[in-house]
């Protein structure tokens, strides 16, 4: 007989069918749990890695990038080294732009005093070189301002001590035209020419006080070399050499030496004189007396023009 195929269908046959089992929900896993719309779903192992592979991308391509900004960086600072590209820092050039200009009120052709923006009267007027009209009273207080800036020296020897507010053309002429203005002007320059006599003057008197001590170092050298019988002529050498300096400076400069300037010479002397007898070994009675000529020599020095007669100094 034949083989007949069994019917596998649930509830094929009377008898022969299995009992329905009861309904129960399926367990909540992470594969099929429903997220709320704020939840982000579990991302899976590809995407977690595809993640990771665009992460380390972004970064290499970073690395690369600071990379190429840094030799960018040193190829422009060789550039300026070598002169091919300008300094960062420095002036720009100014874009074109409109000219800005001031708008006139309405109601007349009334110009602005470009100091006080008032407008102009014609009695009150002052026009420059340059060609500026200003209110005369501004026009002044800015030239007595101008008076008190900066290096004044500086500034008059690069004829910048009065300048046009508007365009920094000289207007020396202009401002030197009122009293006031002038007579400050005048005096500035006056304490200018006495600050550079004063100078002249330091320089001068510095040369006499070195002339000076020169001779008095040769002069200590000669008496630690020589007998103690030529001493006292090495000395009075010294002492005439000393007023022929003196008056030498009197000639040439026409200008005698005060109380403070021969102090000052005595003490030099004295101080290189204490300072030989210890390098020297010097006989401390000798370079006694030696200051004490010097002294009495300073105090009682002859000066004598040329073509004149003696004049002592004046005390």
């Amino acid at each position: 007989m034949g083989k007949t195929k069994k019917n596998n269908k649930k509830g094929g046959g009377i008898g022969k069918s299995k009992p329905e089992k009861p309904h129960t929900p399926p367990e909540k896993t992470r594969k099929n749990v429903n997220f709320s719309p704020t939840t982000k779903p579990p991302s899976s192992p590809k995407q977690n890695k595809t993640k990771k592979m665009f992460i380390s991308k972004n970064r290499e391509r970073q690395k690369a990038v600071t990379r190429y900004e840094n030799q960018q960086q040193q190829l422009d600072l060789m550039d300026m080294v070598l002169g091919k590209k300008p300094l960062e820092g420095g002036k720009k050039k100014r874009k074109n732009r409109k000219k800005r200009t001031r708008r006139r009120k309405k109601g007349g052709n009334e110009e602005e005093c470009p100091i006080c923006m008032e407008q102009l009267d014609e009695n009150e007027k002052i026009t420059t070189k340059c060609n500026h009209d200003f209110h005369r009273e501004c026009f002044i207080q800015n030239c007595l301002t101008e008076l008190d800036k900066g290096d004044f020296e500086q500034r008059d020897r690069e004829n910048k001590v009065f300048q046009c507010p508007n365009c920094r053309g000289d207007t020396k002429a202009d401002c030197l035209n009122d009293p006031e203005v002038r007579a400050i002007y005048e005096e500035k320059m006056a304490e200018m020419a006495e600050m550079e006599e004063d100078e002249e003057g330091i320089d001068e008197f510095n040369e006499l006080v070195h002339q000076i001590e020169t001779n008095l170092q040769e002069t200590i050298r000669t008496i630690y070399g020589s007998m103690s019988d030529d001493i006292p002529d090495e000395i009075d050498i010294f002492l005439d050499g000393l007023n022929s300096d003196l008056n030498n400076y009197y000639r040439v400069y026409e200008n005698q030496l005060s109380d403070d300037d021969i102090n000052y010479i005595s003490e030099e002397l004295e101080t290189l004189l204490d300072n030989a007898e210890i390098e020297y070994d010097l006989n401390p009675t000798m370079i006694h007396e030696f200051k004490k000529q010097i002294n009495e020599q300073l105090q009682d020095v002859d000066f004598v023009p040329y073509g004149g007669k003696k004049k002592k100094r004046k005390k």
